[in-house]
């Protein structure tokens, strides 16, 4: 089929299937800056920075029910430090999609639980997050997240760093199948986990560097239910 070069400069709906959106200036977003509204989307911010939740909860980019996005190239900030669940990027209900070569940093409270997650996969199937650099710093700021059946994941060479107390580099609840390789995790708080692995199995845990510097932080924690 027919792939369509889009110019864009500001936030909004990604909606032209087959469509390549290249970002040509930095953008903000008082919430959600860009929703995928349609398949075989792909976004190349060109290094641009997309600043998301300036005012209200949102998402840097999200898409519900679409198949094959590509997300890359992309600097996503959340904007407001004191913001509670607002992700990076957020995949729902799709599969084979790719987060590669982007630099996500989320922020929230130390003293309650803020929930920003860099990047959270959520019944998302066959894709991959490669070579992403991500930065968490509030309470229960996860920086990657498989959930509910967003398995066959290949997760690799990425660069991760959380710093607050349960602050998890990669956390994966009810989703199997998923190979975790070659990824740098640095994590520092109390019960800040390099890898949880919680009602899993059939996991690839491959050449992880992983170091935690807080009271009761493990490198990689096995939950209930796993055989890895």
């Amino acid at each position: 089929e027919n792939v369509y070069a889009v110019n864009t400069t500001a936030c909004g709906a990604l909606n032209v299937q087959n469509a390549v959106y290249v970002l040509n200036q930095s953008v903000n977003s008082s919430g959600t800056c860009f929703n995928i509204t349609a398949n075989n989307v792909s976004l190349d911010c060109s290094g641009y920075t997309i600043n998301y939740t300036q005012i209200s909860t949102g998402y840097g980019i999200t898409a519900n029910g679409y198949n094959n996005s590509k997300i890359q190239n992309c600097t996503i900030v959340q904007g407001r430090t004191n913001a509670a669940n607002s992700y990076g990027i957020y995949l729902l209900n799709g599969n084979e999609s790719a987060v590669e070569r982007n630099n996500i940093s989320t922020s929230g409270s130390a003293s309650s639980d803020a929930r920003n997650y860099a990047v959270y996969l959520y019944n998302y199937k066959d894709s991959v997050v490669y070579n992403n650099n991500l930065t968490t710093s509030g309470r229960r700021d996860y920086a990657i997240v498989l959930d509910s059946n967003s398995n066959s994941t290949n997760i690799s060479s990425n660069i991760i760093k959380t710093s607050a107390i349960y602050s998890f580099g990669i956390y994966s609840y009810r989703s199997s199948f998923n190979v975790l390789k070659e990824n740098n995790i640095s994590t520092g708080g109390t019960l800040a986990y390099g890898i949880y692995l919680s009602l899993t199995s059939s996991n690839n845990l491959t050449s992880n560097n992983i170091s935690t510097t807080g009271a009761s932080g493990y490198a990689v924690y096995l939950g209930g239910g796993v055989v890895t």
